[in-house]
């Protein structure tokens, strides 16, 4: 039984327990009085698990206030549209994005409240401290190199945090301080990484259930792109960029590790590897490995004597890997700053970099040439098509200038020349094997289109993160703390279930072989 003295003024205490006393034997007669609903109808403020009508538009404003959640989202990158237009949808949430950009988040509802604030290193404004303080759940959309520096406020105010990112040393290193305060940071939630885990082990798992009939995983295969959609496509690249250009460019200069047919391979220069793939009849895809496969024998609990194939590679259409080799050979990687050679336009440093000091003289033959001297493995047909990437991409006009490193100006370049538009459509496209001891196979097929509203990248990066938001703040992922990622049946379920439902749907099948 509850009641509550709602009384117009404040009384002394001890006559509001006096009338409390008195009133509480009479509750009793009433109560058990078969008219005693009717005698207390007037009092009543639910009936039959609802709120009677006359209190409902004054106590629900309350209730609601109680029930909201703070969700702290810092950034406004590509991917946060989705993530904002999600949550938001939800009265109970109220959202504070953090940004230095506040123009580029476009929500007018209600429960979202934009802040222009810049996160610096080893600086966190006073106010987005206070937001962390008061925060249900922090949401990091920031760059990968700059989570750190929001992680121990944090941690320390055992805030749940979700990101999109690669778990790093920095986010490690807390892993203990929350499993004692009982807190989850769930990272790796975005497409990749993200959905590719949690696609992969919905297949894992199928197998390790059953492995009675199918046996344990010999091979795990895996790829993954985000392209521009094919009637966007029509440059000699094949690519646009839908995020960062330069980290698209830095991610090709780092090595690679897989295992095939059981032997260890070590690549250092993943552009020279790539090759055509065959994974659907739309798409001409070449593909080459992507950083350290095997670190994903742990992480998808695979057996290693069972294990002899483990490999993550990313995709591409055809022209991509060519050229991007070529320009890396020819020092365009360097991110060195020129203090002792100042090139006015693009042609001028190209030539240079050949060992050509007339640049008016070259013919498309003498490029050819040079550029065969520079990769002797190349075979004279491939530096011809290079040649016509390069003047197709008016490369070696003198249409655009030179700015302080190789890398930033092939960055600067290429961001004119080949980014999305925002009429332009994006695709990803993933793709899962496994094949079991036992001759069967079983693949997961993922193909998103960008839309007018959104980009494909935007949506399987924003949506798996509001998704896990969401989750997480229901308490299905109570029993979890620490940094994870999304490779348990518990946490991969039912955000794979909630995506479909959004339109972000793995084509699965199998066969014997």
């Amino acid at each position: 039984m509850m009641t509550i003295d709602n009384l117009p003024t404040q009384l002394p205490a001890d006559a509001s327990e006096y009338f409390g006393n008195a009133l509480v034997p009479l509750l009793d007669e009433y109560l058990r009085n078969p008219n005693g609903d009717t005698c207390f109808s007037r009092s009543a403020i639910c009936r039959n698990g609802e709120i009677v009508p006359e209190f409902k538009s004054f106590l629900e404003p309350i209730i609601e206030k109680v029930q909201s959640k703070n969700i702290v989202i810092f950034g406004a990158s590509l991917v946060s549209r989705p993530v904002i237009e999600y949550l938001a949808q939800f009265p109970e949430y109220h959202l504070h994005v953090l940004t230095k950009h506040p123009d580029q988040v476009h929500n007018s509802s209600q429960n979202v409240t934009v802040i222009e604030d810049e996160v610096f290193e080893n600086q966190v404004s006073k106010r987005a401290l206070s937001l962390i303080q008061t925060a249900d759940l922090v949401i990091s959309l920031l760059p990968a190199f700059m989570h750190k520096f929001i992680l121990e406020p944090v941690a320390n105010s055992k805030k749940p945090l979700i990101t999109a990112s690669y778990v790093s040393k920095e986010m490690e290193a807390f892993n203990e301080q929350l499993k004692r305060d009982n807190v989850l940071w769930l990272n790796e939630v975005g497409l990749d990484p993200g959905l590719d885990h949690m696609s992969a082990m919905r297949l894992i798992d199928h197998v390790k259930r059953n492995e009675h009939e199918y046996g344990r995983v010999e091979s795990f295969v895996s790829w993954c792109g985000g392209l521009p959609a094919p009637q966007y496509a029509s440059n000699p690249l094949g690519y646009k960029f839908s995020w960062s250009p330069k980290g698209v460019l830095m991610a090709l200069k780092n090595p690679a590790r897989y295992l095939a047919d059981g032997q260890t391979v070590n690549i250092s220069n993943v552009l020279s590897t790539a090759r055509p793939v065959s994974l659907h009849p739309a798409f001409a895809f070449e593909g080459y490995p992507n950083r350290d496969s095997l670190t994903y024998v742990d992480k998808y609990g695979l057996d290693p004597k069972s294990l002899k194939t483990m490999f993550r590679g990313t995709l591409r259409f055809t022209g991509f890997a060519q050229f991007m080799e070529g320009m890396a050979a020819l020092g365009f990687f360097d991110d060195a700053k020129m203090s002792n050679r100042h090139f006015k336009t693009w042609r001028e440093a190209f030539m240079d970099s050949l060992g050509v000091q007339v640049p008016s003289t070259a013919k498309d033959e003498d490029l050819t040439r040079l550029i065969n001297g520079k990769l002797p493995d190349w075979p004279i047909e491939k530096c011809q098509d290079f040649v016509n990437q390069l003047k197709d991409l008016h490369m070696l006009s003198d249409e655009y200038p030179f700015t302080s490193s190789r890398l930033d100006s092939l960055v600067d370049y290429l961001s004119r020349k080949l980014t999305l538009t925002g009429t332009e459509q994006d695709l990803v496209f993933m793709h899962h094997s496994v094949k079991t001891t036992n001759k069967h196979q079983f693949t997961s097929t993922l193909v998103v289109t960008g839309s007018g509203q959104h980009s494909a990248m935007s949506v399987t990066v924003g949506l798996p993160v509001a998704v896990a938001s969401r989750l997480l703040l229901d308490g299905r992922f109570s029993s979890l703390s620490g940094v994870q990622i999304p490779t348990r049946p518990s946490v991969y379920e039912p955000i794979l279930e909630e995506l479909s439902k959004l339109g972000i749907t793995f084509a699965e099948s199998s066969r014997q072989y």
